[in-house]
């Protein structure tokens, strides 16, 4: 007889959410890699870093991504479909709050903003917020046209 864990529901969801969590910043990192190699045009971080330090980080996180595989199976995690609509409205709402942050309004921790850098940036991340609330109005639209 082998080994079954005895989770509740919500203690395998949360494995299961740090698992996906982990296997995608695995992703992030992975790209930023891809644009750190030692070379012209390739310099998409201060830093750029040797193919071969590269190529061995690269497979460290390999290890680690397949490490995480093996435990959703081992703890026979269901890998629950992702709802896009709710992907999409929670990254939507961080790029919202980002934005927002970043109006000179609430930067006042950061010191005094010059007027005229102040209103220029001002409009920017107005255009910027607007065109997100834009986005989100037509996620919402086509959920409702699609959700059974």
């Amino acid at each position: 007889m082998s080994w079954r864990p005895n989770f509740t529901e919500p203690q395998a969801r949360h494995v299961e959410t740090v698992l996906r969590l982990v296997d995608r910043a695995i992703e992030r990192v992975e790209y930023l890699l891809d644009r750190s190699i030692v070379g012209p045009g390739s310099a998409d971080s201060k830093q750029q870093l040797p193919p071969e330090t590269i190529a061995a980080l690269k497979d460290e996180f390999h290890r680690l991504q397949a490490e995480g595989r093996t435990l959703h199976a081992k703890y026979g995690l269901r890998g629950r479909k992702v709802d896009v609509f709710r992907v999409l409205d929670a990254e939507l709402s961080s790029l919202w709050e980002m934005l927002e942050d970043s109006r000179p309004r609430a930067m006042g921790g950061y010191g005094p903003m010059d007027p005229e850098t102040a209103s220029v940036l001002e409009r920017d991340m107005a255009r910027l917020v607007e065109r997100v609330l834009e986005i989100r109005r037509r996620v919402l639209e086509t959920e409702k046209t699609t959700r059974p």
